[in-house]
């Protein structure tokens, strides 16, 4: 629905407001697009407070609305300027035949605590994760102290929302290491 003008964000670099759940209009991420396919969109996202969290990945299909310059936009990107906060640009370089199947292994090869969201899933899955091949993986649960909650498998194809290096994942791994 939206691939033409994501691609033109991806060039442009323009700070978006991205809204992936039609039920809850609060529920949004601002950040800047770093990749997209056909599929997915990839972008370096920001608080409401305007500094780094991380990354998201999130289904196209589940993109209902994309918002640029509005005055809180305008807001972010004042603040951005005044925490001098950088966007990184160069993780995840598309090396596979999809853009989820190169971040998922980046990853997986880096040892990047991750969030997914599952279609038809209300849970949210925190841990490491494990590509078993281009069509399923399984995600080490870790819990929100840290600590083994159990193993997930799951179709690559049904992950609505990849989370990673966020505070959340980087919390739950520095619990991790103090155990």
């Amino acid at each position: 629905m939206f691939n033409i003008i994501l691609n033109q964000l991806k060039e442009t670099k323009e700070l978006v407001a991205m809204y992936n759940n039609k039920y809850d209009s609060s529920a949004f991420f601002v950040g800047v697009i770093i990749d997209t396919d056909e599929y997915y969109t990839h972008l370096s996202t920001v608080s409401p407070s305007a500094l780094y969290d991380g990354h998201v990945v999130i289904k196209n299909e589940d993109i209902h609305k994309i918002e640029l310059r509005s005055r809180y936009i305008k807001k972010i990107d004042f603040l951005l300027k005044d925490n001098k906060v950088k966007f990184d640009f160069s993780c995840c370089n598309k090396k596979d035949s999809s853009l989820l199947l190169s971040i998922l292994k980046y990853c997986e090869n880096n040892s990047i605590v991750v969030t997914i969201s599952l279609d038809y899933d209300d849970n949210n899955h925190t841990g490491f994760i494990n590509i078993m091949d281009d069509d399923i993986c399984s995600i080490s649960v870790l819990d929100e102290y840290g600590t083994d909650d159990g193993l997930v498998y799951f179709s690559i194809n049904t992950i609505s929302k990849l989370v990673f290096d966020g505070m959340y994942e980087k919390q739950t791994k520095k619990y991790l290491n103090s155990l």
